[in-house]
C-alpha cells in the first residue's frame, strides 16, 4: 500500500492530481484544509492505494528518498506518510474491511463531482453531484462549495443522508456570515457606499422612513453625490416625504448636525480613480460616520464583487447589505460579499423596483434558495 498527500488550490484540483498520479482505485483517507506562505488557503487531500502497479509504484516511490515522519489519519492511527523507495510496500493492516468501505464510499461521493460518467456503484456521487451543481448554479464561490461537501462528507458514512448532511453544513457555514443590523440612536451617523446602480440612495431612503415611521426618530439626510443628475432632488424628495431636513454638502454642512438627530449620508458611485476615491472618503470622513454601510447589487459577478470590495476599504466598512434579489435566483453574490469584505450581511433588499422595505435574512432561508429541501428527492 502506497499513502501520498496531494495539495492545490482547489478539492477538484487535488483531486485530479490523485486520479493521475494514483488511478481510479485510489482511497482518499481525509481531506484538510491548509494555509500557505502567502496566506491563501490550499486544500490537502491524502490518498492511499492498496495494491499499485509496478508503473504506480514506480512514479510515486522514486521521488522519495527518506522515511518522512508518521502521521495520525483521522481513525486515530498511524500510518507512514510516505514509503522510502527501496523499501517493500507495507500493508497497513489495522483499517478493517468495514472501514475501508466507508472510505472507498467517500471516495465515491467526491470523485462524482468531477465525473461525467455514472459507474456501477457510484450512484451516491450523482447524488452528491446534484448538491454540488446546486451550490454552482446559485454561483457560490467554488472553493466555498467544496469545502461545504468535504466537510458534509466528514461527518455522514450513510448515502441517503448526505443531501441533509451537505445542507446542514451549507447552513452552518452560511450563519457564520449573517449578522444583526444594528440598532440606531440620536446622534449616530450612517454612510452609504457602494457601486453605482447598487441601491444606495433607495436603501438610505428605506431606512429613514422605517426610522421616522415605526421607531418614531429625527432624522436628517444628506448626499455627497456631485456627478448623478437628479441625486439632490431625489434626497430632498425623501426629506420632503419624512418631514426632514436635508443638509447641503457645505464646507460647515457637519457643523448643522446635532446629537439630537440621526444623519444618514448619500455618496456618488464608487470611483476607479485613486484621487477621486480619496477625494470621496476625505468628504465622508467630514461627518465621522459610525456606521458605514456596503451596498452590492446581487447582479454582479463575483469577480467584479472583489475588485469593488477593494475601492470600499477606505471608507473602514462596518456592515453589509446586498440589493437586488428578486432579480436573479443566483444568490452566491451574498458569500462572494461577505468573504471579499469580511464583514456581516445585515439586510438584503427583494422586492421589486425598489419597493418594500429592506429585511433580514437567516442562514436556514438562504439555504432554502440554494439547495431547496423540496428537491431532496429529485438530488437523491
Amino acid at each position: 500500500m502506497i499513502i501520498k498527500s496531494f495539495t492545490a488550490e482547489t478539492m477538484s484540483a487535488a483531486l485530479k492530481s490523485v486520479r493521475s498520479e494514483m488511478g481510479g482505485d485510489a482511497v482518499v483517507l481525509k481531506t484538510r484544509q491548509t494555509t500557505r506562505a502567502d496566506g491563501k488557503a490550499n486544500i490537502e487531500v491524502t490518498a492511499c492505494l492498496d495494491k499499485p502497479s509496478a508503473a504506480q509504484a514506480s512514479t510515486m516511490l522514486t521521488s522519495t528518498a527518506q522515511v518522512a515522519t508518521t502521521e495520525k489519519n483521522r481513525l486515530g492511527e498511524v500510518v507512514p506518510s510516505m514509503i522510502e523507495s527501496n523499501e517493500t510496500v507495507s500493508t497497513v493492516s489495522a483499517i478493517g474491511s468495514d472501514r475501508l468501505g466507508e472510505i472507498n464510499h467517500k471516495l465515491d461521493l467526491l470523485l462524482g463531482l468531477n465525473k461525467g460518467q455514472t459507474e456501477p456503484g457510484a450512484h451516491h456521487g450523482d447524488l452528491v453531484r446534484g448538491c454540488y451543481l446546486k451550490m454552482c448554479e446559485a454561483e457560490l464561490p467554488e472553493q466555498f462549495v467544496e469545502l461545504v461537501i468535504s466537510a458534509a462528507l466528514g461527518k455522514t458514512s450513510e448515502a441517503g443522508s448526505a443531501v441533509t448532511a451537505i445542507r446542514t453544513e451549507l447552513t452552518e457555514r452560511l450563519s457564520e456570515l449573517i449578522g444583526d443590523e444594528p440598532q440606531y440612536t440620536e446622534g449616530d451617523r450612517i454612510l452609504f457606499v457602494g457601486p453605482a446602480g447598487c441601491g444606495k440612495t433607495s436603501a438610505l431612503g428605506k431606512i429613514a422612513a422605517r426610522l421616522v415611521a415605526t421607531q418614531r426618530k429625527k432624522v436628517k439626510l444628506v448626499s455627497l453625490d456631485n456627478s448623478k443628475v437628479g441625486s439632490h432632488e431625489e434626497i430632498r424628495s425623501y426629506g420632503y416625504l419624512l418631514g426632514a431636513d436635508v443638509l447641503d454638502t457645505s464646507e460647515k454642512a457637519e457643523d448643522e448636525f446635532g446629537n439630537s438627530e440621526i444623519l444618514l449620508i448619500d455618496s456618488p458611485a464608487l470611483p476607479n480613480r485613486s484621487d477621486r476615491l480619496a477625494d470621496l472618503v476625505a468628504r465622508a470622513d467630514r461627518f465621522n460616520p459610525n456606521y458605514r454601510l456596503v451596498l452590492f447589487s446581487s447582479l454582479y459577478r463575483s469577480a467584479d464583487v472583489a475588485d469593488f470590495a477593494e475601492l470600499t476599504k477606505p471608507f473602514d466598512p462596518t456592515h453589509l447589505i446586498v440589493t437586488m434579489l428578486d432579480l436573479t435566483k443566483r444568490w452566491g453574490t451574498i458569500v462572494a460579499a461577505t468573504q471579499a469584505t469580511g464583514l456581516k450581511l445585515v439586510l438584503i433588499s427583494d422586492s421589486p423596483s425598489g419597493t418594500g422595505a429592506l429585511s433580514t435574512i437567516t442562514a436556514n432561508e438562504l439555504t432554502e434558495q440554494i439547495i431547496p429541501a423540496e428537491n431532496n428527492d429529485e438530488l437523491a
